[in-house]
């Protein structure tokens, strides 16, 4: 943001990518206008994958354990597609294992100890700017509580059919909610 002296800036972030994003937007409120988040980690306890990467003993446990833990990890990643197809599985796999252990840990353990503070949630909800929270209707029926956690200063909007991977479950809804959020913010 410094570099390019961006001001008045857009953000939009997809799950850890979200928290990444709010942290941004709590550093530097003054050169956001917007913060688009989609099923952002809010709480250590939703970061499922990165939960599963603390729980080894250490940093390196888990880098000597890695085989065991991609094993697991595509589990996991499998039920976040509600369409799923084994194309869009690989394709997040591959991308996912383009990262080293070393940094997929540190990144894990950054996000659960930013998340275990549950003044993240409220800094989040106080952001003076305009806050979109996408979530999945299929999110939505597994954990109906996520609409409560943001309170009246988020603006949650649900995606029809989709879960955590909506922009893979419904690449055409995905981008039609995303760019009505943004035509009506360049309306005001």
């Amino acid at each position: 943001l410094d570099a390019l002296h961006a001001q008045d800036v857009i953000l939009v972030g997809h799950s850890m990518g979200g928290a990444i994003t709010i942290l941004m937007a709590l550093q530097r409120p003054e050169a956001i206008r917007q913060l688009i988040v989609i099923e952002p980690n809010l709480r250590a306890g939703d970061a499922q994958l990165s939960k599963r990467i603390v729980g080894y003993a250490s940093e390196a446990d888990f880098i000597a354990q890695y085989e065991e833990f991609r094993d697991n990890a595509i589990t996991t990643v499998t039920d976040w597609f509600v369409r799923f197809h084994q194309a869009d599985l690989d394709e997040y796999i591959d991308e996912l294992l383009k990262t080293t252990p070393i940094s997929m840990y540190r990144s894990a353990r950054s996000l659960i100890a930013v998340t275990t503070n549950s003044q993240f949630i409220h800094k989040f909800r106080q952001l003076p700017l305009t806050k979109h929270f996408l979530i999945g209707e299929e999110t939505l029926k597994q954990r109906p509580a996520l609409k409560e956690l943001l309170g009246k200063e988020v603006n949650p909007v649900i995606v029809p059919g989709v879960g955590h991977m909506m922009m893979v479950d419904d690449p055409i809804i995905f981008t039609k909610t995303l760019a009505n959020i943004l035509n009506n913010e360049s309306l005001s």
